[in-house]
């Protein structure tokens, strides 16, 4: 794991290409810290899904979650600002370039 930025820096790329905005890496800190007692041996995970067909093509939906860390391999978990963040292949893939931003408390993908 390798953090990229300091924890008061703005946006941030990870080494897959998701950028985080600046307000999103305050929002995960916050979640990590309010959870990591209450969750040992687990980390924050970011699951992402774009629908490419169906009745349901062109919807997002997202879950930021706490899994166990043994589920991800060494290159699934990323870390920025000190917090551990699991991010499966099919997420990785599906936000490709894309930023991760929180306004209000809602998650937004662009």
């Amino acid at each position: 794991m390798k953090a990229s930025s300091t924890p008061d820096s703005g946006p941030v790329r990870l080494r897959c290409g998701v950028v985080f905005t600046g307000a999103f890496v305050a929002h995960l800190r916050a979640f990590f810290a309010d959870g990591k007692s209450a969750h040992p041996g687990k980390v924050p995970v970011i699951v992402y899904v774009k629908f490419a067909e169906g009745r349901r093509a062109g919807e997002e939906w997202w879950s930021l979650r706490w899994e166990s860390a043994t589920v991800y391999e060494p290159d699934g978990i990323f870390e920025e600002a000190g917090v551990p963040i699991g991010l499966s292949r099919q997420t990785r893939r599906g936000l490709g370039s894309k930023f991760v931003d929180i306004d209000g408390g809602k998650i937004i993908v662009g």
